[in-house]
């Protein structure tokens, strides 16, 4: 790939074809005059536009294998009186237009709101909305372009659509002048899914901080296993008495919950401004620690975590308490008189310190934050926005590190300005609320879940949010939960739990049976608004080996819609070096596949699929446990004596699966003969009656 440069623009290569076109930059200065360039002068990498009254603006572009980066030097002489340079205005900014040839399908990623991004589908990139974070195209000739608008500490890019389409950066305050930004980064290639992770480890590399390697993070512990939030079940009704009833009703029920979040309410408040560090007094008049305490002891909850948003509460600190003198070192008051922590990081540091070392010693084990992207809002004509993010992200996730161990949810941060600047921590929420309420939520949910872990899991790994089990989306929701690879928890209302929805998810102790990646549409997918045609929306995900499709008719009209699954919609599978049997959970029907084998048919509204594809070893393929979603996650460890004997080590008894065309000799569990039951191909093993660890021997003969 290389780049070419004229007095005109430039143009990004491959094989001398040329996939991207952009213009030379537009500065609008802070008096909205944009300015008229009187020299350009270009070399291979670079275009330097001037002016006669001293302003000068460097586009370089930077090539490196498949990856390429556009970045600018803005400089603007003093001037003589006033000692003032030309500056850049601070929402308008800097813009580049560009051209995309051959164009044939395109998935934007953009903010629907401050804090939430959205998808959005179009073979036509001036239809592209504004305040696009992540555009992914592919042209006529199936070669993908990935691009990535940055968050620098001096400006912050998205994409928008109007005449064409426009990166427009800006620093989201004034007085910018002599400064250097990176604007863009992106990625070509033939394959779709690592292009969105290489282009946000390049941006990292040339923004000089550490890649964000999500695999190479610590998960949390806790989020291994099932969880319950408040938010959904009580909202602002959260309260000490209402927190142990729900606790109550689990362990009566006898669902393995292992952590839980109180979630928004219990704060000390007024006016949705915080007030204290204390939990309310009439909702909690125990304080947190009575509530912690009886919680753990009494319901044999692990880890309990506490809610509070970035800036404190909703509102910020309220200016008259008692809170607002103590941390007045700490407190920054905004252009619009909202009361917040400095964004200094030291200074960040020493506030929520304050708070988390009072909330460690209330038995609080992790913090969910919310309100992320509200920032910039906030701080709008007080800070550039990405410093101010920096900042404000690096001091926070000190005080995390040091008080939970790094253990938070973040939550609505989904603008670029939070994804860039988290130092950290790992989970992160995907999309929009959970909305119980609102009739056919379900399809929208399932479609910002699937679509904005395409970006977002570059920079974290995916939370698709809480659930009710009692509701008429609760198998769709758990379905997609489980092939989410990321936490699972409900928020069921008092009373309304139905155990049967989780049994598919969790082992008896409470650990979910959760993927290995995270879930992504296939690519057959990739660029259709499932909402809006008649295709199936179909996850991908992965377990070791075991590859998994879930299938859901997302159709806005309520119509069936047509789906067909293969071996190749598998991501990173090499469907030529091995034999592949499939198994489908909701109609059981098991077969051994080929890679040009197809599953084809239609789903009805509220309908499901869901496939695993599990190698063939030797001639056997130990599938798992029937009754779960992700059946091979019971399987903890195999080994193989010779060709003809398989040992599974099985986190817990249970309906195994196993199948094989060679004669099974014998079945034994911790070295006792158990009988099996074979129904064609298909071979089940009843462990179920064991609690925890067993192992299971098969035989096969020659």
């Amino acid at each position: 790939m290389i780049s070419v440069v004229d007095k005109t623009g430039f143009q990004i290569l491959e094989n001398n074809n040329c996939l991207l076109r952009g213009s030379l930059p537009k500065i609008v200065l802070d008096n909205r005059e944009a300015v008229t360039w009187d020299t350009v002068e270009c070399n291979k990498a670079n275009i330097v536009c001037s002016t006669e009254s001293g302003i000068t603006c460097t586009l370089s572009i930077v090539t490196e294998g498949n990856r390429f980066a556009i970045g600018m030097t803005y400089q603007s002489t003093s001037l003589m009186v006033g000692g003032k340079s030309h500056c850049i205005d601070s929402l308008e900014g800097i813009q580049i237009h560009f051209a995309v040839d051959k164009l044939d399908r395109a998935l934007a990623n953009y903010l629907s709101e401050d804090w939430w991004t959205k998808p959005f589908h179009t073979s036509n990139l001036a239809d592209v909305p504004a305040r696009t974070q992540s555009l992914l195209c592919k042209n006529k000739s199936n070669t993908y372009l990935y691009m990535l608008p940055v968050c620098s500490e001096n400006t912050k890019s998205s994409f928008e659509g109007g005449q064409g389409l426009t990166l427009r950066s800006t620093p989201g305050t004034g007085g910018f002048a002599n400064f250097s930004s990176l604007l863009l980064c992106g990625c070509i290639g033939e394959e779709p899914y690592e292009l969105s992770t290489h282009a946000a480890d390049y941006a990292m590399e040339l923004l000089g901080k550490p890649k964000v390697n999500v695999q190479s993070k610590l998960y949390p512990e806790m989020l291994e296993y099932l969880g319950w939030c408040s938010w959904d079940a009580f909202y602002y009704e959260i309260s000490e008495e209402n927190m142990l009833l729900k606790m109550k009703e689990m362990r009566e029920k006898k669902v393995p919950i292992r952590w839980t979040i109180i979630d928004c309410g219990w704060s000390d408040a007024e006016d949705y401004a915080l007030s204290s560090f204390d939990a309310d007094k009439v909702r909690f008049p125990n304080g947190l620690k009575g509530c912690v305490e009886k919680i753990k002891k009494d319901y044999k909850i692990d880890w309990v975590g506490a809610w509070h948003t970035i800036i404190g509460y909703w509102n910020g600190i309220s200016h008259n308490s008692k809170l607002a003198y103590e941390q007045r070192e700490n407190l920054y008051t905004t252009h619009c008189n909202k009361l917040m922590p400095y964004p200094d990081k030291k200074k960040v540091f020493d506030f929520f310190n304050t708070w988390h070392t009072l909330l460690k010693s209330d038995g609080i084990d992790f913090v969910k934050v919310d309100y992320q992207s509200v920032l910039i809002n906030m701080l709008r004509n007080n800070f550039s926005i990405g410093q101010a993010a920096k900042e404000i992200h690096t001091g926070l996730e000190a005080s995390v590190a040091i008080n939970f161990n790094g253990n938070m949810i973040n939550c609505m941060g989904m603008a670029n300005e939070n994804l860039f600047n988290r130092p950290v921590s790992l989970i992160s929420r995907n999309s929009d609320d959970f909305f119980p309420l609102k009739e056919h939520w379900f399809k929208e949910h399932a479609t910002q879940n699937a679509y904005n872990c395409y970006y977002h899991r570059a920079f974290v790994h995916t939370d698709w949010d809480m659930w009710w089990s009692n509701h008429p989306n609760s198998t769709q929701n758990a379905l997609l939960r489980a092939i989410s690879g990321g936490p699972i928890y409900t928020s069921d209302k008092l009373g309304e739990t139905i155990v049967d929805e989780y049994m598919p998810l969790i082992f008896k102790d409470g650990r979910i049976l959760r993927c290995d990646g995270q879930g992504l549409p296939t690519e057959d997918c990739l660029l259709q608004n499932c909402l809006e045609s008649q295709l199936a929306l179909k996850i991908h995900n992965y377990e070791k080996d075991t590859h998994y499709i879930a299938a859901f008719n997302i159709n806005g009209e309520n119509e069936p819609v047509k789906y067909e699954v293969k071996l190749s919609d598998c991501i990173g599978l090499d469907t030529s070096s091995r034999e592949y049997v499939s198994f489908e959970h909701f109609g059981g029907q098991l077969d051994y596949v080929s890679k040009d084998s197809k599953y084809v048919g239609e789903i009805a509204s509220e309908e499901l699929k869901l496939y695993s594809f599990t190698p063939i070893v030797n001639g056997i393929a130990l599938i798992g446990d029937e009754q779960k979603y992700i059946k091979s996650k019971v399987i903890k460890n195999t080994i193989w004596l010779g060709s003809n004997r398989v040992i599974a080590e099985l986190y817990q008894g249970c309906s195994f699966i196993f199948t094989t065309r060679r004669s099974v000799v014998r079945t034994m569990l911790n070295d006792r003969e158990v009988t099996f039951i074979k129904d064609r191909d298909k071979y089940t093993v009843d462990t179920a009656f064991f609690e925890g660890n067993c192992v299971l021997e098969i035989e096969v003969g020659n």
